[in-house]
């Protein structure tokens, strides 16, 4: 029998190690800009498929430019993310492979979680750049990469050429030929009194 284990009050659970983790110390950059290219193992990318909810990841490669803005109070981080996966077709319900690419521009800022001094951050006037905090001197690339290859993919993934067979609601259903629908009425009243 298995015995339950009594969590103390208070007590937070370990998170849960990233599948794909690539941390970068933001000391550690220097003053221009640095090309990292980030590629998942094979076991990563195994780690990675029920996460990201495919059948099978194959590849996942990203070639990201990673450099200090605003006097080092901002990594800025621009590539591209590409991915080999397999995934179920919602309409076939039979798997196919597809290619993801996708761009990354990631703007991290210190102090952005706090209320105070935002005012002070200069963000870039490009709306398309996320933003997101800057939190204890690092950054994790793997996992930036990670979540933007799951935005990237469709929710309802469909095998090219798969089409749907068309649904008619009460309202786009055509019309039967008046002399049938009439037949068909007496033919429901003929059963009904049959009863």
């Amino acid at each position: 029998m298995a015995r339950s284990k009594t969590i103390p009050e208070g007590t937070v659970a370990p998170a849960p190690s990233p599948e794909f983790s690539r941390p970068v110390a933001v000391a550690a950059l220097g003053g221009r800009d640095e090309v990292r290219e980030l590629l998942a193992t094979p076991a990563e990318c195994a780690a990675l498929a029920p996460r990201l909810g495919v059948d099978r990841l194959d590849r996942l490669v990203a070639r990201l430019t990673v450099g200090l803005r605003q006097a080092g109070r901002a990594v800025a981080v621009r590539g591209t993310v590409t991915a080999a996966v397999t995934r179920t077709c919602v309409v076939t319900l039979e798997p196919f492979d597809s290619e993801v690419e996708e761009a990354i521009e990631t703007l991290f800022v210190a102090g952005l979680d706090d209320t105070a001094g935002v005012g002070e951050i200069e963000v870039d006037a490009v709306e398309a750049i996320d933003t997101e905090p800057l939190m204890g001197g690092r950054i994790d690339l793997g996992e930036l990469v990670v979540q933007c290859l799951s935005l990237a993919l469709d929710p309802h993934p469909r095998a090219p050429g798969a089409a749907v067979d068309p649904v008619w609601t009460a309202d786009e259903a055509p019309e039967p030929e008046p002399e049938k629908r009439v037949l068909g009425d007496v033919a429901r009243i003929r059963r009904g009194a049959r009863r």
